[in-house]
């Protein structure tokens, strides 16, 4: 007969309470806490805003200054600096 899942075990795993346990190691922590942070994930608006906003309108100020096309241009020339 399988276990009943009531409020004193729920949660635990080897008899031991949640606080107690360790916690996962590798990409499950890292995803763990990345999600405590970001709720909705990589679709979280604080996500966007802290962490994204700021790379993409420094990518689009890059590709205003140096396109693809003129740097490779620029390479081609052997204009290094």
């Amino acid at each position: 007969m399988s276990e009943l899942r009531t409020q004193e075990n729920v949660g635990r795993r080897q008899g031991k309470p949640i606080s107690a346990r360790r916690l996962p190691v590798g990409p499950a922590r890292c995803r763990a806490k990345f999600l405590r942070f970001y709720r909705k994930g990589f679709r979280d608006e604080n996500y966007i805003e802290l962490e994204r906003a700021y790379k993409w309108q420094a990518h689009q100020r890059w590709e205003e200054q140096l396109n693809r096309a003129e740097f490779r241009a620029l390479l081609k020339a052997g204009e290094f600096r």
